[in-house]
């Protein structure tokens, strides 16, 4: 499936829905790529420091902290790696204060399996320039 020199993109899901993060490890892992999970704000941002991912999908509602703020400090520590905010609250104010902190979208739940993988190819497409 790969050659040696070609890694799998590697995405890193960070939602408290144990549900939802099944369905998209699944999601991804069959369309080939590799899947980390973090259910907190706390244990993503120490994944991050911990080793590189192409694409981070974050839901901005969460009980230890909130997308927003993880994405702030996802970006103070210098991580180029492209966000994607998933919301199942979904307001202009928040998509506008999601992309004034650097997120590369935002996808308000629930989503279609079309859109989402519209969304996560553009944004890994972007990550690669």
């Amino acid at each position: 499936m790969f050659s040696k020199n070609e890694q799998m993109e590697k995405i890193l899901l960070i939602d408290d829905d144990e549900g939802l993060i099944h369905f998209l490890s699944r999601f991804f892992q069959r369309k080939g790529y590799a899947i980390t999970s973090c259910l907190n704000g706390s244990d993503a941002i120490q994944k991050i420091e911990q080793e590189s991912f192409d694409l981070i999908l974050l839901d901005y509602k969460m009980p230890d902290m909130n997308g927003i703020d993880i994405l702030i400090s996802i970006k103070q520590s210098q991580v180029k790696t492209p966000v994607i905010i998933m919301t199942a609250y979904g307001t202009t104010e928040l998509a506008i204060e999601a992309m004034k902190h650097g997120a590369y979208d935002y996808l308000v739940k629930p989503f279609e399996r079309k859109e989402l993988s519209r969304i996560v190819g553009e944004a890994l497409g972007a990550n690669q320039q």
